[in-house]
Parts: C-alpha cells; structure tokens; sequence
C-alpha cells in the first residue's frame, strides 16, 4: 500500500467537513507544535516527505486524497487542507537573512538605480523629483519629453529664423556647414532661454520678438551669440556614462539569475516585483541623455551677457531698462522655479500648451502621455505573468498589488494633470507632492514587503482564488519546475521587455533628435569659438604676477 500511495495522483474530490476534520483529527499527522507555525517551503517539504515515508501507509485513499493531490514522496503536491495541515495556515515570513538577501539583491539595486536621476540644481526641492519619479512614472517621462520637443521646437524656430533671414538677404550664398552652424548657435540660445521662461503656447512669437528686439538678423557681430551657445552646452552636467554602468549592473542582476544556465534559480516573484519597475531604466536613461543645468545663475548670467553686450554693440540702451520695471523680483522667480518646469519631470505647462496647440503638434502632444503609457505596461506585464507562472501556475494574492500598484500609477499621472490645471500653484505643488509620496513610498513598500514573505502562505501559494479551495493544491518542490521556467519562460519574458523598454529610449531619441542635436557640440569647434573670443592675455598676466 506504501508504494501505491507513494506513486499516485490522488484528486480531490468533495467531501462533508465532518469528514475532513475526522482526518485532521488524526494523532499520526504533525501536531502544531512540531509542524511550521508560518509557511516556509522548505521546512514544509521537509516535514511532508518525511511524513510520507514513515507514516501514510495507515492512512486511507479518502483522507490522502483530501491531503495531497501528489502524493509521492519527492514531488509531494499537497492540498489547501494537507498545506494548512504539514505547512501551517499563518503567512510565513522569510528567514532574516534570507529576507535581507533578497531585499539587498533585488531593492537596492532599484535604489541605487534611482539615484541616478539626474537632479536640477535649484536646492532642496530637487529632491522632490525622486518622489515624483516614483509616485508618477508616467508624467515624469511625459515631462522629459516635453522638454525634449520644447528643444525641438527651438530648432524649429532657428531653421525658419535662418530661412526668413536669407529671403531678406537675397540671393548670397551660404554654405550648407556654414547655415547648420548659424541654426544650432540660435537654437541652443533659445533653449537657453527655454530654459529661464519655460516652454508655452506662444513661445515661437516670444522668440521672434526676443530675436527681433535683439537686432539679431542684421547683427554683423554673431560671436556673443557663439559665446552664449558655448557656455550654455558648458554649464550643462552630463552623468550618461555612470548612468549606463548603473542600468548595466540592474539587467544584469536578472540575466545574472536566469540568462545563463543554472539550475538554481530564484522563485517568481522576486523576479516579477523587480520587472514591475523596469520602467525607471527608460526614465534614468532620458534623464540623463537629456543631462541639466550645473548652475541656475550661471544660465541665467549667460543670457544677461548676450542681452547686454548686443544692446551695447549696437549702441542702444543698457539691458536694464528693456524689461518691465514691475517685474516679479528675483527671490519670486527663485521660488517659483518648479513651476516654470526646471524639475524637467514635472513641466505643469505641458497640458496647457497641449491645449491650445494647433494641427500635428496638437495631435503630437495628445499622443505623448499615451505612448510614455508603455513603460508602465512594459513593466506590468512581464510582472504580472511571471508571478502567474510561480509554481502553481495561475493567479495569486501577489497579483492583487501588482494591479493596484499599476492601476495606482495611471491613477496618479491624471490626479497630476487635474491638479496642475485647476489649481494654483500653491495648493497643486504640496497635493502633488503628498500624492507621489503615498503611491510611490507605498508602491516600494509594498515591493519590499513581498520580497521578505509577504503573502507567503497556503492560501495566497495554493491558487485558491482562482480554482476554489476543493481544487487548490500546492507542490513543495519546485527546484525543477523554476530551473525549467528560468531557461524558458522567465528568460524570455526578461529579455524581451528589457528590450522593449529600450527600444522606447531609441525611439524617443530619434524623434527628439533635432532637439537633443543643440548640446551635442564636440571639443574642437567649442575651442575655435574659445581661441578667437576670449583673449591669451590671462595667461600671460597669471604667470608674470606669479614671478613677481
């Protein structure tokens, strides 16, 4: 009778309560005292298999059956009732180090990852964008992309600028380097401008008005226009190496476990709850391409340069007396400086401007936030399926905070946009900033607390949401099944949404390439501008006074 029972898939079938509490009733299964008080795997197929070879042979086909689907002795599949009875009802929560192992392998690397964003130098608030990054996936990477067609759109304005300029000159000849030069020095200045004012629905007649006050179509003298473009691509911070060997070390922590082949790979859900948050390797890496501003003033002191020394070269008034005398002061234009979209993950002004846009761009801007949608699904989906295919395969408790968290996220990204748009400043900067805390702290809490144990129990392992507790079942060895699943599908799905968030990077830059265009300017021509504006002088002055 042993070895029958030892080999045979026994299927549960209805029986009264009565009867089952008969078999629980039993002195020859583990007492509580002696089985697992809270649910660990590896105890638990400990305590079962032994059970199995030294005391199922008094047991009867129906009690076995109501315990285990499977009942051999090493791929025991145990039910709900036979999980509750060798494995303990109460959730288990990991072992200490194996709890910290796992938080340090799979959260820290997110962490670290996070860190890479790249900041605006505007003090203390910056830090706002990591919460807004984790609570609004989706408007931080709708912003970043905003603020890479506002650049798009100041080279738009530079190349009509160029073309209208050579109709009034008539028929001269420019060479075709020559014009691209001309282009990329007014573009970067603008987006210098861009960068002060920020992006709005009538920013193209803004520059036409800056442009022409400037006298900058009859200007002879175009080298302050070189000296502001090249200081402007100096001041900016550029981290994308240090960022790539970030995102390498975050991938391969997952080829790490299942690209190459090994059979001890990690359960499921460790892998899934990282790829939920794939979608910061798209975010870091637009953020960086995209790089910032070192010092607010010092843009800020370019751009007054350029204005002044134009204003004198051309014999006109001093920069001081073109802007409104009631203009707001300084510290209210320092304060305010989140608002005019310096944070380049949250620019409030985009839905507005998305509003009031015209024709293509309007159609452009609607699909936008849509199409930045994907890194969250990129994300969510891979999740989602790898935690259905966790041995057994099907839906689990992990499942209900993959959904909420996801669904969290859309949720966010629209309270983000309604905020911005009906409320003032004020009231909308601490309401968003409160709402990106609760769903990006609790979105990472929520990961950690399923990393270390949370849900690990017989009923959320057992699939008994999803096929009822009279068909659950539960197997405790699942070495094979999850080496299985780690050369299949655990590698593919990795990989291939891995991929996928990737390939959104390399569509966004090339869509945005005009913009990203302006501060890409090499060693050499930022040193012909430097060698023929800024006189050898100080050289020599600093080392004679330095012999004196």
């Amino acid at each position: 009778m042993y070895m029958s029972i030892a080999v045979r898939q026994l299927v549960p079938t209805p029986v009264s309560q009565f009867y089952v509490s008969d078999c629980l009733s039993t002195s020859e299964l583990p007492t509580p005292t002696h089985n697992v008080g809270g649910f660990d795997r590896g105890e638990c197929y400990l305590v079962t298999k032994a059970w199995l070879e030294n005391n199922a042979t008094g047991f009867s086909d129906a009690c076995m059956r109501i315990l285990f689907k499977n009942a051999s002795i090493e791929n025991p599949t145990p039910t709900i009732v036979g999980c509750t009875a060798f494995c303990g009802k109460n959730q288990g929560w990991y072992t200490k180090p194996d709890a910290l192992e796992r938080v340090l392998t799979w959260i820290f690397p997110i962490f670290f990852l996070l860190f890479n964003l790249n900041l605006p130098a505007i003090g203390w608030e910056k830090f706002f964008a990591i919460t807004h990054a984790l609570g609004d996936p989706i408007d931080s990477v709708w912003s970043l992309l905003d603020k890479m067609y506002a650049w798009d759109k100041c080279y738009a304005f530079a190349e009509e600028f160029v073309t209208e300029e050579e109709s009034v000159g008539g028929n001269q000849v420019v060479k075709k380097a020559e014009r691209l030069e001309r282009i990329k020095i007014i573009a970067t200045t603008f987006a210098g401008i861009e960068e002060i004012v920020g992006h709005g629905p009538d920013s193209t007649s803004v520059y036409w008005e800056i442009a022409t006050s400037l006298g900058l179509m009859k200007t002879t003298n175009f080298d302050e226009w070189r000296r502001a473009a090249t200081t402007l691509v100096d001041d900016r911070t550029n981290d994308f190496v240090r960022t790539g060997l970030a995102i390498f070390l975050f991938a391969f922590q997952f080829f790490s476990e299942v690209v190459f082949d090994s059979d001890d790979v990690p359960p499921g859900g460790r892998l899934g709850s990282a790829m939920l948050l794939s979608w910061l390797i798209p975010l870091i890496l637009i953020s960086n391409i995209l790089g910032g501003v070192a010092s607010r003033r010092t843009c800020l002191r370019t751009i007054i340069r350029l204005v002044e020394n134009t204003r004198r070269s051309q014999g006109l008034v001093s920069g001081q007396a073109l802007g409104d005398q009631n203009a707001r002061d300084w510290n209210d234009y320092f304060d305010k400086l989140y608002s005019a979209g310096v944070i380049y993950i949250s620019r409030p002004h985009k839905f507005r401007v998305t509003r009031e846009a015209n024709g293509r761009e309007k159609a452009f801007r609607i699909a936008l936030p849509f199409f930045v949608t994907l890194i969250v699904i990129f994300g969510f989906i891979p999740a989602f399926y790898i935690h259905w295919m966790a041995a057994p395969d099907g839906f689990s408790c992990r499942h209900f905070w993959i959904i909420g968290v996801f669904f969290a996220w859309l949720i966010s990204a629209v309270l983000t946009v309604i905020l911005q748009y009906f409320t003032r400043y004020n009231y909308w900067v601490w309401l968003i900033i409160l709402k990106d805390f609760i769903v990006g702290f609790g979105s990472v809490v929520m990961l950690s607390l399923s990393v270390a144990g949370l849900y690990n129990s017989c009923v959320c392992w057992s699939m008994s949401l999803l096929i009822g507790e009279a068909s659950a079942y539960f197997p405790l060895n699942t070495k094979a099944i999850y080496a299985l699943y780690g050369r299949t599908i655990y590698r593919y799905m990795i990989v291939s949404f891995l991929s996928a968030q990737l390939c959104f990077v390399l569509i966004v830059v090339i869509l945005f390439r005009r913009g990203l265009w302006l501060w890409r300017y090499g060693e050499k021509p930022k040193r012909a501008v430097w060698n023929r504006l800024e006189g050898s002088w100080i050289l020599g002055f600093l080392r004679t006074s330095g012999q004196r």
